[in-house]
């Protein structure tokens, strides 16, 4: 259980015991498995983040998700899940969730990689839709908006892809292309 205070185990997941408040395990109509999320709007919307040493994006990259997801009529959180940053991601993190109490955050006890910090947060969001996006704005969150209207027309999956790299250097796009 997160926040229950005991000492982190390596590879499980843990949190400061006086650190960032944890969502609540709630209910909300919708969220069954018996209940058709097609026809029915989503009660809340879930946004995943892993960070690693992104002290200096999380202010930025909340101020942009709220603007965005205030515009939308649907309850929110949005899930940091901090993968053993070392810099200060988790004191950035406890101000945003002292400042917004729908911005959490999930503390890994030491660094095991993008992948599994996103599968954590997954696995510990709550909501009728899930967004996953980067901590470093590469995914920009003003496409939230368009990911969930398709949602709410009925698409079970959205993902959205990089039109153009033209504003990418010229190291970024023979890397990728050699990739």
């Amino acid at each position: 259980r997160l926040g229950d205070g005991q000492a982190p185990i390596d590879g499980e997941l843990c949190d400061d015991p006086a650190g960032i408040q944890q969502p609540a395990k709630t209910e909300y109509p919708g969220n069954s498995k018996e209940s058709d999320t097609m026809t029915k709007p989503p009660s809340t919307l879930g946004v995943v983040i892993p960070v690693f040493n992104e002290q200096h994006n999380i202010a930025p990259v909340v101020a942009r998700l709220r603007n965005v997801l205030d515009t939308l009529d649907v309850r929110w959180t949005v899930l940091f899940v901090d993968d053993g940053s070392t810099d200060g991601t988790v004191e950035r993190l406890r101000e945003a969730n002292g400042a917004d109490p729908r911005i959490f955050g999930l503390l890994l006890s030491r660094n095991f990689g993008k992948e599994t910090a996103l599968a954590a947060g997954l696995r510990a969001c709550q909501g009728d839709a899930v967004i996953v996006m980067d901590g470093d704005l590469q995914h920009p969150p003003e496409t939230i908006r368009a990911f969930y209207k398709a949602w709410r027309q009925g698409s079970e999956i959205v993902f959205g892809r990089r039109e153009t790299t033209a504003h990418a250097g010229l190291r970024r796009r023979l890397a990728s292309r050699a990739f």
